[in-house]
């Protein structure tokens, strides 16, 4: 049989076609889902990175201002 008359009948046969195309969707779907759970998670981490930022900033914020003699005598 020649390459062309064997890839003509693998084209005309339908029988296994549905678990062919999943074989080929499947690893696709999976990174793709995979993907979805990590840049979820790396959204998240930063949204709280970010607030503790904010936080963080509106306590230095709200402390008095102070002197350098005021904070050398304070660190002796």
């Amino acid at each position: 049989m020649r390459l062309d008359q064997t890839f003509r009948t693998l084209l005309g046969n339908e029988h296994g076609n549905i678990m062919l195309t999943f074989s080929l969707a499947f690893p696709i779907l999976l990174g793709a889902a995979g993907m979805a759970v990590d840049s979820a998670s790396f959204y998240d981490l930063q949204s709280r990175m970010q607030s503790a930022a904010d936080s963080s900033a509106l306590a230095i914020a709200k402390e008095p201002i102070s002197t350098a003699s005021e904070r050398k005598s304070s660190i002796s």
